[in-house]
């Protein structure tokens, strides 16, 4: 009798764990190379929790402009349209941009820039 609600304890924990776990986590770090019209594109896939996807960057070349969309919007995200991005920076070289995305949504983050250059991106859905 005493292994039968050690057992249901465990299994009720486990249970409590997995019901409060975040998102699945994202960290990928890159260096991306890019230039006018060729951007750096990351596809990320949908997770059943709502999460907040941030893209850090640092570029050698100036200015950049990070955009993240809906998979669903990829073709904008090619020629880095902010109208139908959730998120949309541009004119800083270094930075960070942060945006929450909704459960059951795959998106796409795109980075591009008018010269030329080297781009350390992270990706992180972490807050």
């Amino acid at each position: 009798m005493i292994v039968r609600p050690a057992a249901a304890a465990v299994l009720l924990a486990g249970l409590a764990l997995a019901g409060g776990c975040g998102p699945a986590p994202l960290d990928i770090n890159k260096t991306a190379v890019v230039s006018p019209g060729n951007p750096a594109l990351y596809e990320l896939e949908a997770i059943p929790q709502p999460q907040t996807v941030t893209v850090e960057f640092d570029s050698d070349g100036g200015p950049v402009e990070v955009g993240i969309y809906r998979q669903a919007d990829a073709d904008e995200a090619e020629t880095l349209r902010p109208e139908k991005a959730l998120k949309f920076a541009k004119g800083e070289a270094k930075g960070s941009v942060s945006v929450e995305v909704p459960a059951n949504t795959a998106t796409k983050v795109a980075i591009g820039s008018e010269k030329k250059a080297n781009v350390k991106v992270r990706l992180t859905n972490r807050k």
